[in-house]
Formats: structure tokens, C-alpha cells, sequence
């Protein structure tokens, strides 16, 4: 009911609506061709997703592999967003840093570390103008890009300054941007995961080290860490844009991502190799299709059950604004101070604030 198509429109520089244009096709070369041809093998990988896996599994990788999401059944998206675990769907980081590692792994192969890097970033730039130049899509490709280099400098990238620089370099294009939801959600997630991964797995593995063996401790640290921390610390920095925009809270969303994050790797490799399979020879896509259908579909059903449980869902609708702002202000704080150290010695003015605040 909030959703405005005004904003919507002026976050891709569209002022001016046209009710009942009239159009006429000119002779000659229109548009890009480059363009036009990723578009045409955007809509033959459609096709032929459509060909391989049955509804709605077939809908969910499409909007999974090519950003296509105006096809999936409305019930299947209530249920991914109810599960918190919506952003599987949408084309983002997670998408773009495995693709990066992939790109990368084989150009190495056949190119020097430099032109291979390269080759990556550009596959990169292609493969976000194929999946539809999305927010989330262009910031992904960009911090991936410049992680690629740092790494050939023989630097880390650091993750605060590649997403700052990501999001400037999108916000000069188009001004507008900062308002657009997918955009503010995006950043938020990323943002999270930069300073928040890192200190809650470090955390968690010292807290099993005191419980368990090393070996067993090291291992479910980083079994969990992976899904559950990463997922953790992705919620903190969006939980307060979730409810200001959408005012509800998934109680289930740390129980689906542990159960359906893991095989998602798998599920993109597999899926875009009986893709492109598919479009190279459609009776091999459809084999693999077969072989591989599984993944998706259990994917599909572990969201469906889970949304079907009692309690998913949290109603915040009528949380005041001051509080989400308030709920920013003291994760600024617990930032700085844990990044400098003092976090122990707030602990008790920071629960008295939020007393107050409640």
C-alpha cells in the first residue's frame, strides 16, 4: 500500500509518464546492439528454464539466475518474504561473489593472474547488465571488481571503503538512488555483513573453544558461522528498515536461512550449467534439469513448510519512527565502541537507554 511508482520511476531518471503514447518503428539501428543481444540471451535462458524444471521451481530460478522475478507465483514470494529469506531470489552479493570466485578459478587457467582478473570484472560488468542492472546487482559487481584488484595489488580489500565507493559511484548515475527500498535494503545487508561477520564468528568460535574440543569447535564455528552468524549480521543492520517499510518481523528467518542458504552455491552452479547446457542443446538441459531439479525444489518446500508454521510473523506496524532511528543510534554506538575497545564499559547506560526508549 506504501509503494509508489512515482519514486519508483524517478530512481531509474523517469519524470514524465506517457497515458496513451503512440508509437511508430523507424528503419535503421535502434538502441544498442550489445544491449539487444544480452537481452535476446536473457529471454532464451528464460525460455528454456521454463523448458527444464516444472512450477514454480522453474519460475524461482529464473529470478535466482537472470533477475526475472515478475513470474513467480505470488503465494511462493509471500512465502520466501515471510521467511525472511527473500533475498535468495534477488540477484546480490551472494550471487556475484560466487560467480567472482568461479570466473576466476577458470580464467587463471588459460590467462596470467592480471589479464584473468580482468576478464573476471569485465564477466562481472556483463553478467549484471544481464540479470537486469538491478541496485543490489550493480553494487554486488562493483565491490566484487574492486576486491579482484586488491587482491592482484596483494591488499585486502576493505570492506567499509569498496562499499562506500560502490554506492557513490551508483548514487553519481542516478541521484535518486538512496530513496529506492531495494537499494537502502541492499546497502544495509552488506553493510552488516562488513562489520558485524567477522566479530560474531570470531566470538561464537572462542565461546566453543571454553566447551569443546578444538577440532569440533573450529569446525561448527565455521559450519554455522558461514549461514547463521553471516544471515545474523546481515538482520542487525536491516531489521529496522524491514519494519519501517514493511512492518513485520520474521521470527523464523535464522531457522530458514540455516536450512536453505547452504545449498544455494549448488543450486546456482548446477542450475546455470543445465542452462546454458540448455541453450547450447536443449535435450542435455533437460537431463541435467532432471538430475538437478532436486536442489530447487527442496529449497521451495523447506520455505513453503516453514511459512506455515504458527508465529512467522511479527506485526510492528505501529512502532513509532523515533524508535527505528533510536534502534540506528545505538548500533552507531555499540559499533564505535566496540571497534575501539569499550563496549564492556557501556553496557549499562546502553541498557538504560533502551529501557527508556521502550
Amino acid at each position: 500500500e506504501s509503494f509508489s511508482y512515482r519514486d519508483f520511476l524517478a530512481a531509474q531518471g523517469v519524470y514524465t509518464y506517457l497515458g496513451y503514447p503512440r508509437t511508430a518503428a523507424l528503419e535503421g539501428r535502434a538502441g544498442s546492439a550489445a544491449l539487444a543481444a544480452l537481452y535476446r540471451l536473457r529471454a532464451a535462458g528464460v525460455q528454456v528454464l521454463e523448458r527444464l524444471y516444472p512450477p514454480p521451481e522453474a519460475q524461482l530460478m529464473q529470478g535466482i539466475l537472470l533477475g526475472v522475478d515478475e513470474c513467480i507465483p505470488e503465494d511462493v514470494t509471500r512465502d520466501f518474504q515471510a521467511t525472511g529469506i527473500a533475498h535468495v531470489i534477488a540477484i546480490s552479493g551472494f550471487n556475484m561473489s560466487l560467480l567472482s570466485g568461479l570466473f576466476l578459478s577458470v580464467l587463471r587457467r588459460f590467462l596470467n593472474r592480471w589479464w584473468a582478473a580482468l576478464s573476471a570484472a569485465l564477466a562481472l560488468g556483463i553478467y549484471a547488465l544481464l540479470a537486469g542492472g538491478g541496485a543490489s546487482v550493480v553494487r554486488a559487481a562493483v565491490m566484487c571488481a574492486l576486491a579482484l584488484a586488491a587482491s592482484q595489488l596483494g591488499r585486502t580489500s576493505g570492506g567499509l571503503n569498496a562499499l562506500a565507493l560502490a554506492g557513490a559511484v551508483m548514487c553519481l548515475f542516478t541521484p535518486n538512488l538512496p530513496w529506492d527500498v531495494g537499494f537502502q535494503l541492499s546497502f544495509a545487508a552488506t553493510l552488516g555483513l562488513v562489520l558485524y561477520a567477522g566479530p560474531l564468528q570470531s566470538g561464537f568460535q572462542r565461546f566453543l573453544r571454553g566447551r569443546l574440543p578444538r577440532a569440533w569447535a573450529e569446525r561448527l564455528a565455521a559450519t554455522l558461522g558461514e549461514y547463521l552468524l553471516v544471515t545474523l549480521a546481515a538482520q542487525i543492520t536491516t531489521l529496522p528498515l524491514m519494519v519501517l517499510h514493511f512492518g513485520r518481523v520474521a521470527t523464523w528467518g535464522l531457522l530458514t536461512n540455516l536450512l536453505v542458504l547452504p545449498p544455494q552455491p549448488l543450486v546456482m552452479m548446477l542450475s546455470g550449467a543445465a542452462t546454458i547446457a540448455g541453450l547450447i542443446w536443449l535435450p542435455l538441459g533437460k537431463l541435467l534439469g532432471w538430475l538437478f531439479w532436486p536442489l530447487p525444489a527442496y529449497s521451495n518446500t523447506a520455505v513453503e513448510l516453514l511459512a506455515r508454521l504458527p508465529g512467522g510473523n511479527l506485526d510492528v506496524t505501529n512502532l513509532a519512527p523515533g524508535l527505528l532511528a533510536l534502534a540506528y543510534a545505538l548500533l552507531l554506538v555499540v559499533t564505535w565502541a566496540q571497534r575501539a575497545g569499550r563496549l564492556r564499559s557501556l553496557w549499562k547506560p546502553g541498557a538504560a537507554l533502551v529501557l527508556a526508549g521502550l
